[in-house]
């Protein structure tokens, strides 16, 4: 079967839609399958296949709200040949226009919608309703099947709402999935925590992603004034420098390790070094959390907020919800002072991705769709 797939950044940008796209394409190609990802040109990226799926790049000639706008992806899509085309959503002028030419071309279409279109700022999200609106739900419209990663987001869907009943019929719901042998517990963490000068028994919060307003890092940081412990934020972003100020105002700075970007060889080993993950995101540029998964199949216990999307990743037995600051506070010291607690949420955790959400199988679930239609 040729397969194409369709994402605005890819390999080596390697955000949460990123790294679906790439997990789920590698597996299609080791099932047999041709893979082609069509995407936006990186100067970092070497070579035009990887793992054996081929790269088309099409040049951007500038960017609006982060939504690469690339006149060549038109004639890559009438150019290039597949069977199926898999687009991962929701990217105005890429997600749009491949979808119109499939659909033209008369192949069979697969709308994989990882978010709402949104965009920070007062007109940005004045533009994201109506392309929500619009254009989006006339994809959702010509698309074969549409694919959700939880059911609760696509139940809250700007996108969903108002069509639902067009297009429940051809909603799938397909959880993300992690690479359980690339991150797994009991590893040897010495060097992360030597690294940032933490004691042998010193408890270790950690924090994982992008510092973006969407991430509510700054909930996190005033919630550790009422804590005992470290924690470490792994990531980098434009709110960086504004994180450190509001953590000095609060007197945490000590109590706070910014870790800036950590390679993917060295990421399972900071996961390793922590006693509990947090994911404090307060807004809907949240849909999922790929990052939940990573810290359970570390067999960490996971606390989340209860944000449609998020709420559905960690299962009850594996981790904890919170509904505002006081709660997220009261949450972690739960966990911190009781380390049987820890260990039953972590050990629970990695039983779950073991059964439920590695990549293979998230992968044979899309294989079978693709059959399917």
């Amino acid at each position: 079967m040729k397969i194409a797939s369709v994402v605005h950044y890819f390999y080596p940008h390697m955000g949460g839609t990123e790294r679906v796209c790439y997990e789920i394409a590698r597996r299609l190609v080791d099932f047999g399958h041709e893979v082609k990802v069509i995407t936006s040109y990186d100067k970092n990226r070497v070579g035009k296949i990887i793992d054996g799926i081929k790269i088309v790049e099409c040049k951007p000639i500038l960017t609006i709200f982060k939504c690469p706008i690339m006149p060549g992806i038109i004639s890559a899509m009438i150019k290039e040949d597949f069977d199926i085309i898999h687009i991962n959503a929701t990217v105005p002028f890429v997600s749009d226009i491949s979808l119109f030419i499939a659909k033209m071309k008369g192949k069979k279409i697969i709308y994989h919608i990882h978010f709402d279109g949104n965009a920070e700022g007062r007109l940005g999200k004045i533009l994201s309703s109506i392309y929500n609106k619009t254009v989006a739900r006339l994809c959702c419209l010509l698309a074969d099947k549409i694919v959700v990663a939880t059911k609760s987001y696509a139940q809250t869907s700007y996108i969903l709402h108002g069509i639902s009943k067009l297009v429940d019929h051809k909603i799938e719901v397909i959880p993300y999935g992690v690479d359980a042998d690339v991150f797994r517990p009991n590893m040897n963490a010495d060097i992360v925590r030597k690294r940032h000068g933490i004691k042998d028994k010193e408890p270790v919060i950690l924090f994982v992603g992008r510092l973006v307003p969407y991430k509510s890092i700054d909930l996190l940081i005033r919630a550790l004034k009422n804590i005992n412990a470290k924690l470490i934020i792994v990531g980098n972003g434009e709110l960086k420098d504004e994180l450190k100020e509001l953590s000095a105002n609060l007197g945490v700075q000590n109590k706070i390790i910014f870790a800036g970007y950590v390679s993917d060889a060295e990421l399972p080993l900071y996961y390793n070094a922590a006693d509990i993950f947090v994911l404090p995101s307060q807004k809907r540029g949240e849909a999922f959390g790929v990052v939940s998964l990573e810290a359970m199949s570390c067999g960490m216990p996971v606390i989340t907020s209860n944000i449609p999307g998020v709420k559905d990743v960690v299962p009850k037995n594996c981790g904890l919800k919170f509904k505002d600051q006081k709660d997220l506070e009261n949450k972690i010291n739960l966990l911190l002072k009781n380390k049987k607690l820890r260990k039953q949420l972590g050990r629970n955790s990695r039983q779950f991705i073991l059964k439920e959400r590695t990549w293979q199988k998230v992968a044979k679930r899309f294989e079978r769709i693709f059959k399917d239609i």
